[in-house]
């Protein structure tokens, strides 16, 4: 994964850019999630595939700046509140914020029918979704490399008070616990809700 390729939408190019010598490269995969994070240069790469099994990668979580094309391993706090190596999963950001890890494989090949979310401006992992995204910092997690010095752990620009500099940051509803039952529950009221409209 030392070559990225970047198409142009304007001008319909291709261009291959090569990473640099010095940047730990990622082991190559396939069905991995790739989110772009807002206001900055740089791509959060979320697990994946081995090439030619059905195993996860154990080099998991990584993230590529687009001008330097240096290559980050990130390692997320509170390993134990995450979702782990996986595959064939979907990733959701939620408000510039909380990054949703969505079913998929874990490296186990079993299928998963959780998520875990990521709070990506402390680079942590949460027991209990907040819609405005305002986390504690309970760990001060790094980019296990210093080789990348954009991918700091604050990256969303943010006021005093923690909160977005926004002024149409209204959202202020409370925590929603991330436990299986009010999983359901809320599945089967989206559903019982669009069987009537």
């Amino acid at each position: 994964m030392n070559e990225i390729l970047e198409y142009n939408i304007t001008s319909g190019n291709w261009t291959t850019h090569t990473s640099p010598a010095n940047t730990t490269i990622p082991a190559p995969r396939r069905l991995h999630s790739a989110t772009l994070i807002p206001n900055s240069d740089l791509i959060f790469v979320y697990g994946g595939s081995i090439t030619d099994a059905s195993d996860a990668v154990a080099d998991y979580s990584y993230l590529l700046n687009t001008t330097s094309f240096i290559w980050t391993p990130i390692n997320i706090a509170n390993t134990n509140l995450g979702a782990g190596s996986r595959f064939g999963h979907s990733a959701v950001l939620h408000n510039d914020r909380s990054l949703f890890i969505i079913f998929g494989a874990d490296d186990l090949g079993m299928l998963r029918n959780d998520f875990a979310v990521v709070d990506i401006v402390h680079w942590q992992w949460v027991s209990d979704f907040k819609s405005n995204g305002n986390y504690a910092n309970t760990v001060t997690a790094t980019p296990s490399s210093s080789a990348n010095p954009t991918a700091s752990t604050s990256i969303i620009n943010t006021n005093s008070s923690g909160e977005k500099s926004s002024s149409t940051q209204t959202n202020e509803f409370p925590f929603i616990a991330l436990n299986y039952m009010k999983t359901v529950y809320l599945m089967i009221g989206i559903m019982i809700l669009f069987t009537f409209l």
